[in-house]
């Protein structure tokens, strides 16, 4: 694991759930690192999943899919899949991490992006994946 400065390219950079969720909610250190950005990052799929899978009512869920759709979607590859049941089945037990943690990994170090993460306890053993943690909370 890679912890390294921001990348020249918001199109280099691949938000995680934890970012997406405190956008959404207008977290003002989000919204202040965001506003630094000169383009638009990736956003997991299955990141994007989760957030939805949070929405309470109809309105929420279209506000959601509304934020969501100014962001280009990454989905994983089968190679990424792949990829995955190898990172999860050695750190699962180990260091805790998650399933769709493991598959938003996997997807990121298959496209070559960058993580942009608060939850680097969660990735910090993924071998190959670069993070950044963007603000602290």
């Amino acid at each position: 694991m890679t912890i390294s400065p921001p990348p020249p390219s918001p199109s280099d950079l691949m938000l995680d759930t934890d970012v997406l969720i405190d956008l959404t909610n207008r977290h003002p250190l989000a919204i202040s690192w965001f506003a630094t950005l000169t383009g638009t990052p990736h956003v997991a799929g299955f990141a994007a999943m989760e957030v939805i899978s949070g929405s309470n009512s109809l309105q929420e869920l279209r506000t959601l899919q509304k934020g969501l759709s100014l962001f280009p979607l990454r989905w994983p590859t089968e190679e990424d899949l792949k990829r995955a049941l190898t990172i999860y089945l050695p750190l699962r037990l180990a260091h805790g991490i998650g399933l769709f943690d493991t598959v938003i990994a996997a997807t990121a170090t298959g496209a070559g992006l960058t993580l942009v993460t608060l939850n680097v306890r969660h990735f910090r053993h993924v071998p190959g994946l670069t993070i950044l943690r963007p603000y602290m909370k």
